[in-house]
C-alpha cells in the first residue's frame, strides 16, 4: 500500500532488535518448502519427488517422512530411495538435484519432510513441515483459499478497530481458510512489512504460516516483503530474506489438469527498491506500485505456451493498474497492458491479487481481475477480515467471500 504517513511509523521499528531463536526454514534443501510443497498424484504411479539440496563435496541425504502434528515417522528412511540427477538445472545452480521414490504403501496426505544430511563430516538433522502432498488421483475441481496481506509487523494494523490484535485476525483467517475445506491455500503477498524489521517479521510470519495454516499453502511475494535497505547488500535485501523462507518469487505447480501461475509483481531492480531512498521511489512510483521485469515476461510467455489444453489461474500481489505509470523511464521492464495482453493471448481468464487490502472483481480483456482484503491489517470501513473461497471447474471459476472476523466501530 501505498501509505506515505505511515513511514515514520516504519522508521521508528528500524531499532527492533532480532529475537535470538526462532523457527528455522532448512539451510541444505531450497525445495520443497512449507510454502512450495511437493504435490505428488498416486493414480497408479509411483510416488516420486524432486528435491533441490545444497551441492557440497561429498555431501549426503536421507530422508524421512513424518506426521506434521506429532512428528511421528510414516516413512523410515530405508523405505526411502534417493537418487541423484545430473545434468538437471535448477533456479539455484548450486543446487544437488535428488529424486525421492517414496513408500507405494503411502497414504494420501499432507507431509514433513525431515533431512538428515552429512557435509565435511557434519550431520544435521532438519525438519521441513507439510512439505509433501500427497493425493490419490487427479481432482474434476480444486477449492482454494485466497488470502492476502497478512502484513507480521504492520503498524498500521493496530489502529483497525477490532476486538481482536493483528495477530489474532491473521491466524483466525489462516485458522477458517483451512477449516473451510479447501484442498490448498493461496497467499498473494505483503507478509511481512518494514524492511528494517525483517529478521524479526519474517521469523513471524513463517512460524505464523507453520503453526495455523495446516493444509497445503503457496506464498507469492508482496511490495512490502521485497524492498531493501541497501542497494548493494544481499543480506539487506528482501529478496534473500523471501528466498530463505519462502522459496522461490515466481513458479508454477499443476494439480491435474489444473496449473497455477505464481509471479513476482515487485520486480524492480534492487535501486529501486531502496527504501532508503525514497526520493528515488517517489520519482519512479516504486514505493509500492507494481513492475514486471523483462526477463520474468519471457519467462512468464513460455510458463503459459507450455500450458495448452490445462485449465490455468495467474496470481500476483499487484492488480495491473497498481503497476507503477512511470514503468518505461526504467529499462528493462515490460508495460503493464502488454502483461495483460499477454494473459489473454494466452487464454488465462482469472487473475487473483492483493495489494489494496480490498475486495473487488473486474474483468479487462477478458480476464477476471479480483483482490480480497488484508487477513489482518487496515481495511475499509465496510468491509470485515477474511479470505475469498474459490472453486476452479475445468472451464469456470468461482469465488464467494468468507467473513472471519468483524470491526468493531
Amino acid at each position: 500500500m501505498r501509505h506515505y504517513r505511515f513511514m515514520l511509523l516504519f522508521a521508528a521499528l528500524w531499532l527492533i532488535p532480532a529475537t535470538a531463536t526462532h523457527a528455522q526454514p532448512s539451510r541444505r534443501v531450497f525445495q520443497p518448502r512449507m510454502t512450495q510443497p511437493a504435490i505428488v498424484v498416486l493414480n497408479g504411479n509411483a510416488p516420486v519427488i524432486n528435491v533441490q539440496a545444497l551441492n557440497a563435496k561429498d555431501a549426503a541425504y536421507s530422508f524421512e517422512i513424518t506426521d506434521p502434528a506429532s512428528g511421528a515417522i510414516v516413512a523410515a528412511r530405508e523405505a526411502l530411495t534417493v537418487t541423484d540427477v545430473p545434468g538437471v538445472s535448477s533456479v539455484h545452480c548450486e543446487n544437488q538435484n535428488l529424486m525421492v521414490q517414496l513408500p507405494a504403501s503411502l497414504a494420501p496426505g499432507l507431509y514433513s519432510l525431515r533431512v538428515t544430511s552429512v557435509i565435511d563430516g557434519e550431520s544435521s538433522t532438519e525438519t521441513i513441515p507439510r512439505s509433501v502432498w500427497v493425493l490419490a488421483q487427479e481432482p474434476d475441481t480444486v477449492t482454494f483459499a485466497h488470502v492476502s496481506d497478512t502484513h507480521a509487523g504492520d503498524p498500521r494494523a493496530a489502529m483497525a478497530p477490532s476486538a481482536e490484535t493483528p495477530d489474532e485476525r491473521r491466524e483466525k483467517v489462516y485458522r477458517a481458510a483451512c477449516a473451510s475445506g479447501v484442498d490448498f491455500v493461496i497467499l498473494t503477498g505483503d507478509l511481512v512489512s518494514v524492511p528494517g524489521n525483517y529478521k524479526n517479521e519474517y521469523r513471524q510470519a513463517y512460524e505464523d504460516i507453520e503453526a495455523h495454516v495446516s493444509c497445503p499453502v503457496f506464498a507469492v511475494p508482496g511490495n512490502h516483503d521485497l524492498y531493501t535497505t541497501h542497494a548493494a547488500k544481499e543480506s539487506a535485501d528482501g529478496r534473500t530474506f523471501w528466498k530463505r523462507y519462502f522459496g522461490e518469487e515466481r513458479y508454477a505447480f499443476s494439480i491435474g489438469r489444473f496449473t497455477f501461475v505464481i509471479t513476482n509483481t515487485y520486480d524492480w531492480p534492487a535501486q529501486y527498491r531502496n527504501f532508503m531512498n525514497q526520493p528515488l521511489m517517489r520519482q519512479v512510483g516504486s514505493y509500492s506500485s507494481g513492475a514486471m521485469s523483462l526477463e520474468q515476461y519471457d519467462w512468464l510467455d513460455q510458463t503459459l505456451g507450455a500450458l495448452s489444453g490445462k485449465t490455468t489461474l495467474v496470481f500476483g500481489h499487484h492488480l495491473f493498474r497498481d503497476y507503477s505509470t512511470k514503468n518505461s523511464e526504467v529499462p528493462g521492464l515490460a508495460a503493464p497492458d502488454r502483461v495483460l495482453d499477454l494473459l489473454a493471448a494466452r487464454g488465462v481468464t482469472h487473475y487473483f491479487a492483493g495489494h489494496n487490502h480490498r475486495n473487488t472483481e473486474e474483468t479487462a480483456r477478458g480476464v477476471t481481475l479480483s483482490t480480497v482484503v488484508s487477513a489482518a491489517s487496515d481495511i475499509p470501513e465496510d468491509a470485515s477480515w477474511g479470505f475469498r473461497k474459490c472453486t476452479a471447474h475445468r472451464d469456470t471459476v468461482s469465488c464467494e467471500f468468507q467473513s472471519v472476523v468483524q470491526r468493531t466501530d
